[in-house]
């Protein structure tokens, strides 16, 4: 990455340690730092500490699900730090697309997430996103645990 870009954050939350893990490394391979949260609770409070360009929400995880989640992090976020929130599932026949953009998503990834399909989601919501931001954006993703 040239040293004029922007570093990009994302968020990835999954109850589920190897769906956070190859997220993390595709992510990786795209130029994105990555932090990982196991549980909907766990996210919404690195959203409350940090800003994230995209955030991976599981759609199926124990106690906060992906779609009160994507819920919680809406409210707390203004309209000009909004971030880019994916859905993801494996069962992608209980889920779909309007049911996830109801709930505050911007879209939908069935999983196995495959690169090619990770890298033409987020060049996408990266050229619709490229707009003045607050000079805090640059600002570290979450404080150290």
């Amino acid at each position: 990455m040239e040293a004029s870009q922007t570093v990009l954050h994302a968020l990835v939350i999954d109850d589920q340690p190897i769906s956070r893990r190859v997220l993390e490394l595709m992510l990786e391979k795209l130029g994105y730092t990555v932090r990982l949260c196991e549980s909907g609770r766990q996210g919404v409070e690195a959203v409350r500490h940090g800003q994230f360009a995209v955030i991976f929400i599981d759609v199926n995880m124990p106690g906060t699900n992906g779609f009160a989640t994507t819920r919680m992090i809406r409210e707390i976020q203004s309209n000009t730090m909004r971030s880019t929130i994916v859905l993801t599932s494996a069962e992608y026949v209980n889920v779909d697309q309007d049911r996830s953009i109801s709930a505050g998503a911007d879209s939908f990834m069935e999983k196995p997430v495959q690169l090619d399909s990770l890298r033409s989601l987020v060049n996408t919501f990266q050229c619709q996103t490229k707009r003045p931001r607050k000079p805090t954006s640059r600002t570290p993703a979450v404080p150290a645990d």
